[in-house]
């Protein structure tokens, strides 16, 4: 078999590949760990130029997004808390947030991560360090060590990002944390996340079906009780609603600004009509 023939071959087998497994296969795409970091030359926001190569000595925590990727904002969040609470996380790391398939949405990329600073943004306007670390979705977190070795890859977002990243920066810098930020992360609730994205779209009695499907399956952490107290006042349930953030207590996250909610609520539901005397 020729060379040519024989390398048509290999390129029709993983097109079949991806076909039929799907994810499975494509999940492989992304760079992993132990490979090495390929080599970056990109401007920031300003202009600047920025090389990562095999001179750059500090680890690096990489954030690869796009401008249209609404998870993006909710990771970074969730990594600024981190390095707020464990800032000895951000000791000798530098973070940068990768930003492709830009287009002509730049300034409102830009407006949107001013929001979280911290980070220097780097622009892949030709793609090409999306291409190089075969990015599959955004945001993708890579962690690279001071070796230029990819050390830990998290694809995507959800609940368990924030917990890889901080254990696998523990152990890259050699930090001890205590035993409340080594457990593990909550389990994954389909029908709560679906809870959410409908409550996001304003959809709320389909979120209280998928509140309730995840209810089911096993108590509901705090964060989300005080979600499920929201969908409730949306729904003008409010003394129910008002049972479960007395059950929560002020201290719940997020129940503070759900009782200010609900008092608001109380102040504009109209009056219960007087009684009927015979």
């Amino acid at each position: 078999m020729s060379r040519r023939l024989h390398g048509l071959c290999r390129l029709l087998m993983a097109a079949l590949a991806v076909v039929l497994l799907g994810p499975a296969a494509t999940a492989l795409a992304v760079i992993q760990p132990g490979e090495p970091a390929p080599r970056l030359r990109l401007p920031d926001l300003a202009g600047r130029q920025h090389v990562i190569d095999g001179s750059t000595t500090d680890s690096l925590l990489m954030v690869f997004v796009k401008p249209d990727d609404h998870h993006t904002s909710a990771a970074l969040a969730e990594l600024g808390k981190m390095f707020t609470q464990w800032p000895q996380l951000g000791t000798g790391v530098r973070r940068l947030v990768v930003l492709s398939r830009v287009g002509d949405q730049l300034e409102p990329a830009r407006r949107a991560l001013a929001a979280h600073p911290g980070w220097t943004v780097l622009v892949d306007r030709e793609d090409r360090a999306y291409r190089d670390y075969r990015m599959i979705a955004t945001p993708t977190v890579v962690l690279v060590g001071p070796d230029r070795k990819v050390v830990a890859v998290h694809a995507g977002y959800d609940p368990g990002l924030i917990q890889d990243v901080r254990l696998e920066l523990a152990r890259l810098l050699g930090v001890e944390l205590p035993a409340t930020a080594t457990g593990a992360p909550p389990p994954f609730s389909m029908e709560l996340q679906l809870g959410r994205r409908m409550a996001a779209r304003g959809l709320w009695e389909r979120a209280l079906h998928y509140y309730e499907r995840a209810a089911e399956a096993g108590p509901l952490p705090p964060s989300a009780r005080v979600e499920l107290a929201v969908i409730l006042i949306e729904l003008e349930r409010l003394d129910e609603a008002e049972a479960l953030l007395t059950e929560l207590g002020s201290k719940a996250p997020g129940a503070a600004a759900a009782a200010r909610r609900l008092e608001r609520a109380r102040a504009a539901s109209p009056p219960p009509p007087p009684p009927v005397s015979r």
